[in-house]
């Protein structure tokens, strides 16, 4: 199957000449096209005796630049619609690859149909105690602020805009995800420990806000290595899975600017990169979840236990749909 999908994107691109036009080139096809209409308009109407109607210059424009320009950008997005496919498909297993165009929902390469986390914060919990989140109507955490070395309230939320925010979600989810709950993980292919390693190691900055980080939680433990830091985050990962028996994680989605003021205040130096809190001793008021995020096979459950709250009707997706996010974007960065 995904040996015949592959030949059928090796035809679709060979039916591109060259490469589709890149934004310059369109450009440029545009403003050579403009003078093309220009000097048929002038001849036109030198030919007539008389200028044309607005509403005929306004059709010949349409077929000679409007119709050329626009067609040149669906080749475009097109063109880089089945690039980007190619690539997923010479990454993923086959399995994986059909599963990950049934999340797609299409098999022409477009993701406008995902998710658009731009502006979110998402905060993930246990089913157990999303019961009685769903009782209390709010998420009420005990945060424990650096700065000040006390515990204050409020809720603990992922930045969606952050750069590592959705690399961090998903080694979070997947650790308190029962083993096989979810049917596709991006770690699979592009490990989060190993990401967030080579990215803190990456800078002299990072490097030593994550030797000072390790510091303060292993005194014994030195970092001289990036292969250090990597063992050091693959034991918080092991600390972070769930025994057996345990529930779905569900992740909650927020629109920031719907919240009331988010703080880094208190956050690690590790954790700034993607955490955000809400600081209140009222905590957070679910009511504001915009999107639901649970594994495929446990929506059903969730969709019957939000029934008669105060998240009914609250749109509910699939957390492989995350997954599939995160590998598009590490798959674009390669």
């Amino acid at each position: 199957m995904k040996d015949e999908r592959l030949i059928q994107i090796g035809q679709a691109l060979e039916g591109f000449s060259s490469r589709a036009s890149s934004p310059a080139e369109i450009q440029q096809i545009q403003k050579q096209r403009e003078q093309d209409y220009q000097l048929q308009l002038h001849k036109l109407e030198g030919a007539l005796g008389t200028d044309l109607s607005e509403e005929s210059a306004g059709m010949i424009h349409q077929n000679m630049v409007d119709s050329t320009i626009e067609q040149a950008k669906k080749d475009n997005e097109r063109f880089d619609d089945l690039q980007r496919l190619k690539k997923v498909a010479e990454t993923l297993s086959p399995d994986d690859f059909i599963y990950f165009e049934k999340i797609l929902g299409n098999q022409e390469g477009r993701t406008d149909q995902l998710y658009d986390l731009e502006g979110k914060a998402m905060h993930t919990t246990p089913s157990s105690a999303f019961k009685k989140i769903l009782e209390s109507g709010r998420i009420v955490q005990d945060i424990h602020n650096d700065d000040t070395g006390r515990d204050k309230r409020g809720a603990y939320l992922t930045d969606a805009d952050s750069k590592e925010g959705l690399t961090y979600h998903t080694l979070w989810d997947d650790a308190k995800s029962p083993a096989g709950d979810k049917a596709f993980s991006s770690a699979k292919y592009f490990d989060q420990v190993k990401e967030l390693a080579d990215h803190f190691w990456s800078t002299d900055e990072g490097r030593e806000k994550a030797i000072a980080y390790v510091k303060g939680k292993r005194p014994d433990h030195d970092i001289r290595s990036k292969d250090d830091l990597t063992v050091f985050f693959e034991g918080m990962r092991k600390g972070l899975e769930i025994k057996e028996g345990g529930a779905a994680a569900i992740s909650l989605v927020f629109e920031k600017d719907e919240l009331p003021e988010l703080s880094k205040d208190g956050t690690n130096e590790l954790n700034r990169n993607w955490e955000q809190r809400l600081y209140s001793d009222s905590g957070l008021d679910v009511s504001k979840t915009r999107t639901i995020f649970v594994p495929e096979t446990k929506i059903s459950d969730i969709r019957n236990m939000i029934r008669g709250t105060i998240l009914e009707g609250v749109e509910i997706r699939p957390s492989e749909e995350l997954e599939v996010i995160r590998l598009l974007k590490k798959i674009e960065e390669k």
